[in-house]
């Protein structure tokens, strides 16, 4: 679940709450692809070749991001444990090979050694290691029996851990350097338009990129700063926080926690304070 923000309130914007269902860190898809290469001309089935084999190795290289919001830390894939088979579809005996199953399996490494294109695109990548100054959770969709608010963790292969989602850390950024730019230059304030004007920022939309307004309008940029979702060094197996969740009082909270090796994450106790008395 996602809420936008209002500029000028700092709480949920009107009618900007969006949901996703997204496939957690570990996950295992299976991949196929065909590639189609005119024999025609010796030279351009050599590019069509080269052209696959940069893209493999983009694949592997992790530089490739499927799907939605591939700029907050979603859709980083890595490709592994592959197979390239190739089949001459001009021949009879070709054919009955790839009916058969019987394709040619082609060495891997020499295959894309072979290419000769190589990426263009300059970038810059920093991985910092942090630690909060202050408590510090993002909060998860579902309630537990002894907490009313969990805290958000992710599938890490067969563990979980605490996560700061990338879109969270995106968004922190992207308001401060908002408020960088609304200070530098007053005449962008404007208070009375609606949350996508808001959001319309110079060089911050350049940066962080920007939406389409509305459905018709396809015209968006996907921006050039990608962040990652944040993982907690602590890894914590399923059954550990599933008996979190199912703590029913204090005592058998602080027991799975300190089963889960969770001794310094403590409940917080808060209660409303009513106005009148």
């Amino acid at each position: 679940d996602g809420v936008g923000i209002n500029r000028e309130w700092g709480t949920a914007a009107e009618k900007a709450k969006y949901d996703r269902a997204i496939l957690p860190k570990g996950c295992k898809i299976p991949l196929n692809m065909t590639l189609e290469v005119p024999f025609e001309s010796s030279e351009e089935a050599t590019e069509y070749k080269n052209s696959f084999a940069s893209l493999i190795k983009a694949l592997e290289k992790g530089e490739i991001r499927l799907g939605a919001a591939k700029t907050r830390g979603l859709g980083k894939v890595q490709l592994f444990n592959f197979s390239i088979r190739e089949s001459n579809l001009s021949e009879r005996d070709g054919i009955l090979k790839a009916l058969q199953g019987k394709d040619e399996i082609i060495n891997s490494a020499i295959f894309l050694q072979s290419s000769i294109i190589s990426s263009r695109r300059k970038k810059l990548t920093f991985e910092i290691n942090w630690q909060p100054q202050s408590p510090l959770m993002v909060k998860a969709e579902g309630n537990g029996i002894a907490v009313d608010i969990l805290p958000l963790v992710s599938a890490i292969d067969s563990s979980l851990t605490f996560v700061l989602p990338g879109s969270s850390i995106k968004g922190a950024f992207r308001f401060q350097a908002e408020r960088i730019i609304r200070t530098v230059c007053p005449s962008l304030i404007n208070r009375n338009v609606d949350f996508l004007d808001q959001i319309e920022v110079p060089l911050v939309n350049e940066l962080f990129g920007t939406r389409a307004k509305a459905k018709k309008e396809t015209k968006k940029g996907i921006g050039s700063l990608f962040i990652d979702d944040c993982y907690a060094n602590k890894i914590i197996s399923p059954s550990d926080w599933g008996n979190i969740e199912a703590a029913t009082n204090e005592n058998n909270l602080r027991e799975a926690l300190n089963n889960a090796n969770l001794q310094n994450v403590q409940q917080a106790f808060h209660i409303a304070i009513d106005r009148w008395t």
